[in-house]
C-alpha cells in the first residue's frame, strides 16, 4: 500500500478514536453532573473538576460565603447576590434607581 494511503487510513482511525473519546466524555459528564444539586456549582480549574456550594443566587463564587458573579436579576453587594430594592430596577447588569 502506498504511503499516502497508509497516512489517510491512520488519519481516519485517529479521527474515529477522538470522536469516540469525546462521546464518552459527554456521556460521563451527563452521569456525573446529573446528581449534583442546583446550589452546587461546578468549575474546571487547572484541569480538575471543582465543586463548590455557593451562596444563594451566585453564578460563580470563591467560597461558600463569597460570590464573584450573580444569576440574572441579582446584583453583587458585599460579596453576596441580592435582588434590587423596591426603588430600583434591574437593567440586565446591575440595579439602577427608578426615576419618578
Amino acid at each position: 500500500m502506498p504511503l499516502a494511503q497508509v497516512l489517510q487510513v491512520v488519519k481516519i482511525v485517529m479521527l474515529v478514536m477522538v470522536y469516540s473519546m469525546v462521546s464518552v466524555l459527554f456521556a460521563l459528564k451527563e452521569l456525573i453532573f446529573k446528581e449534583i444539586p442546583a446550589e452546587v456549582k461546578v468549575f474546571f480549574k487547572d484541569k480538575l473538576i471543582v465543586y463548590k456550594a455557593c451562596p444563594s443566587k451566585c453564578e460563580t463564587c470563591t467560597s461558600g460565603t463569597v460570590c464573584q458573579s450573580c444569576e440574572s436579576g441579582f446584583t453583587l453587594t458585599n460579596d453576596l447576590c441580592t435582588p434590587c430594592t423596591g426603588s430600583q430596577y434591574y437593567d440586565g447588569t446591575t440595579c439602577q434607581s427608578k426615576l419618578f
